[in-house]
């Protein structure tokens, strides 16, 4: 048979021959070790549909609806949106120096005299970065273009991404870092570069061109991901895993400092990260950031919403009730404590401040569940000018005793690091701006107490990491949803 003047078998053994070339270069090892390679095998997807339009007969009408948008999105990319310039204007080196494992770039993004910001983003969104220096091929059109999740505010003069730079010499990230790294001889692990106006000599912050002649990236900015769906929530709940965690960054900043303030959701905010405690030394540039993001919390409330104390008196009160309510039937009512004196037990009430001989008898699961919600509506009109943000951190491959402050730790290394966060406390509670947990995270925990705070509300589950880390959190929003209390909704964004 005979196709456009050429053998369908022929045809189809190309096809075959190119599809084992995608295949054998699309292994996730592969992609990690060589990414080259996985790049201009992955474009021969070009010979693939060229091959497939002969192959088939009227194949070739119905790849036009979908070919056809695609080439134009394509060439709009190469030509024109992802050929934008940005002016670098800082670099950051995180880790031993002259080996860095995480890298921060900076770009100038402030409004410019004709009121135009270069990117206009929002928190959440992504970015494709093209570095010409370390490209083989000279065409743009098959240049590689990474992305990179946005982890500035939008509201920010600057544009930063954080990227964690791969061991493999052949990585697109360890080739970068080694060619940004020219402009650190010394090793500080700080850059920051200007550029000189030749007319008038004013010296201005950032830098489009290298030192090679190319411009340092080449940006196709931005684009949307499901964080996002965080601000359709009163209430949210953001987890991030590893370097899974610069959405997460882009959000807590873009909240607290600037959507606060213009009275923008979402209200409550809750950060839960985990990451290896071996990688903790590798994110200061978000650990620095978090205790400054709940002093800002703590500075909002105290100038919206007043005294605090009822609120988490409130709060303490709905936890003992939920905590009461999937108990065993012999505990102690929510609020009271067992005292012995002298081999007499006694019994007091914490709240009310009454005493007795005898054992409390406990209140029934309907009582609970009633005073569960006049304390969960007391605490939603008392909050209705509060904002918050709490910030949990789960250590993986770390004992609770590794959590402990030492004394006189040394300078640079993980513990120095612990006690510096828990150094900083809550004024009012007395307990450290962020909790830290050892071991793999208890989400089940975790929701239930958030249940007992919020109700019946949609909360926002926004994560961006690992699939496994995905599937506990789907599994956890699926068991403890309930229409007629709180529903968690999970969008997952996997890194």
């Amino acid at each position: 048979m005979l196709t456009h003047g050429i053998s369908a078998g022929f045809t189809g053994e190309l096809l075959l021959m190119v599809m084992m070339i995608i295949y054998a270069a699309a292994n996730d090892k592969v992609k990690r070790s060589h990414y080259e390679t996985f790049w201009y095998a992955h474009h021969f997807f070009i010979a693939w549909f060229t091959l497939l339009l002969l192959h088939g007969p009227v194949w070739w009408f119905w790849a036009l609806f979908t070919l056809v948008p695609y080439a134009v999105d394509r060439s709009t990319r190469v030509f024109y949106r992802g050929n934008q310039r940005i002016a670098l204007a800082r670099v950051y080196f995180w880790g031993k120096p002259g080996k860095p494992d995480v890298m921060t770039l900076q770009f100038e993004n402030a409004v410019n005299d004709k009121g135009v910001k270069p990117v206009n983003y929002m928190e959440g969104h992504y970015l494709y970065l093209c570095c010409p220096a370390v490209e083989t091929s000279k065409w743009n059109g098959f240049q590689e273009y990474h992305p990179f999740t946005i982890s500035s505010a939008p509201d920010e003069p600057i544009l930063e991404v954080n990227i964690r730079v791969m061991p493999s010499p052949y990585s697109w990230t360890y080739k970068v870092s080694r060619y940004l790294q020219l402009l650190d001889p010394n090793n500080t692990g700080e850059v920051e570069l200007t550029s000189r106006n030749p007319t008038t000599g004013e010296s201005t912050l950032g830098k489009v061109i290298g030192p090679d002649g190319n411009p340092f990236f080449r940006v196709d900015a931005p684009h949307g991901a499901p964080s996002q769906h965080c601000f359709q929530y009163n209430s949210s709940i953001i987890v991030g895993a590893g370097i899974g965690v610069t959405p997460c960054a882009s959000i807590m900043k873009g909240v607290v400092m600037y959507r606060w303030k213009k009275g923008f959701t979402p209200n409550n905010l809750h950060f839960f990260w985990v990451a290896r405690l071996s990688d903790l030394i590798t994110f200061k540039w978000l650990l620095v950031m978090l205790p400054e993001l709940k002093a800002q919390e703590l500075v909002h409330n105290e100038f919206y919403s007043g005294d605090d104390s009822q609120r988490q008196l409130l709060l303490s009160r709905a936890n003992a009730l939920s905590k009461a309510l999937g108990g065993k039937s012999d505990e102690l009512p929510p609020g009271w404590a067992e005292n012995n004196q002298g081999g007499q037990k006694w019994y007091t009430n914490t709240a009310t401040g009454a005493t007795s001989w005898e054992r409390p008898a406990p209140p029934t699961q309907e009582a609970l569940q009633s005073e569960l919600g006049q304390v969960q509506a007391q605490l939603k009109s008392v909050s209705q000018n509060a904002r918050t943000l709490s910030v949990t951190l789960y250590l993986t491959g770390c004992k609770p005793e590794q959590l402990k402050p030492e004394d006189n730790p040394k300078p640079g290394s993980t513990a120095e690091l612990i006690n510096a966060l828990q150094a900083t406390k809550n004024p009012t509670t007395g307990k450290p701006y962020l909790e830290l947990k050892a071991g793999r995270p208890d989400w089940d925990g975790e929701f239930k107490a958030l249940s007992a705070c919020y109700g019946r509300e949609d909360v926002g589950v926004i994560f961006c990491g690992a699939p496994a880390i995905a599937a506990a959190l789907k599994a956890s929003c699926e068991k403890l949803s309930d229409k007629d209390k709180t529903v968690f909704r999970l969008h997952k964004e996997n890194f």
